[in-house]
């Protein structure tokens, strides 16, 4: 059968059309407006990458039709992908849709009391982190006269969290059981007993040699105030809504950067100085 053979039969599958069949077209003398309506009613698998689309002057294929070529491709290319530096590799940015959100099956997997990561619809719960204790440098506050303040860093252990995700806007679910009595208090630890996502915070960490660790206050020996709560570079915020009592969904409000992260009971602050506390971590990139 021709080219044009099917076109007035119904299909399931509209044709594939690629540029070989496209010039073939021209050639053929078939008109512009033809050959451009093929186009659109075609799944066209074009390559318009800067070679392509000089080899299809050289064959006389008009702008109008290159233009058709352009806005019907489905970024297909005939040409291999180039290899990116490793730094330059990034998690792919995606923002939630509508198939980001977990349905009535997947809620009723859950359980436990818990930060789960909602990816390939499927829920995974944040395994917690304690902890390994806390820190600040008096002595570096002293020789600076008190200009330099000090600060008090909570470390957790290891380079980097077990779970890990290459999504730059993953989806969480906050889950606070209502039917399980101080059900927060497995989501907060020791300092107190949590019921929103609103009394949480994620920050990004830093990476040392074997830990990760965020400065969750700072104090002024010279001024003697005291400012509790991560810095504000640090913070990452996130919007949450409620999707049935003790269930929330929760969504970075801009695209994560690799790095490792983690999202703490506010209420820790009061536990400056102890071990024990602790946090949802998880890593961004692979």
């Amino acid at each position: 059968m021709g080219i044009l053979a099917s076109a007035g039969l119904s299909q399931t599958k509209p044709e594939v059309i690629t540029n070989a069949q496209i010039i073939q077209m021209v050639r053929m003398g078939l008109g512009q407006d033809l050959i451009v309506e093929k186009i659109h009613q075609s799944e066209c698998r074009c390559d318009t990458s800067t070679d392509a689309l000089a080899k299809l002057k050289a064959a006389k294929v008009s702008d109008p039709i290159i233009m058709a070529m352009l806005e019907s491709s489905r970024n297909f290319s005939e040409t291999p992908p180039v290899n990116k530096p490793e730094a330059e590799k990034r998690p792919v940015a995606k923002v939630p849709e509508e198939k980001d959100s977990a349905g009535p099956r997947q809620l009723r997997e859950i359980a436990e009391p818990g930060i789960y990561l909602f990816e390939d619809g499927k829920m995974t719960a944040i395994e917690p982190s304690v902890f390994s204790g806390s820190s600040m440098n008096p002595l570096k506050a002293s020789m600076t006269l008190g200009i330099k303040k000090i600060k008090y860093k909570v470390k957790v252990r290891g380079r980097s969290a077990n779970m890990r995700t290459v999504v730059s806007r993953p989806v969480f679910y906050f889950v606070f059981n209502p039917d399980i009595k101080n059900s927060g208090l497995t989501m907060a630890g020791y300092w107190g007993v949590a019921t929103s996502p609103a009394e949480f915070m994620m920050v990004q960490m830093d990476i040392q040699q074997n830990s990760r660790q965020a400065v969750l206050g700072e104090a002024s020996a010279f001024t003697g105030s005291v400012s509790m709560g991560a810095r504000d570079k640090d913070i990452r915020e996130y919007a949450f809504e409620k999707i049935k009592p003790g269930v929330y969904k929760v969504v970075p409000k801009v695209d994560l950067l690799a790095g490792e992260y983690s999202f703490y009971y506010a209420g820790t602050m009061t536990g400056f100085g102890f071990a024990g506390g602790k946090v949802f971590d998880f890593g961004v990139g692979k």
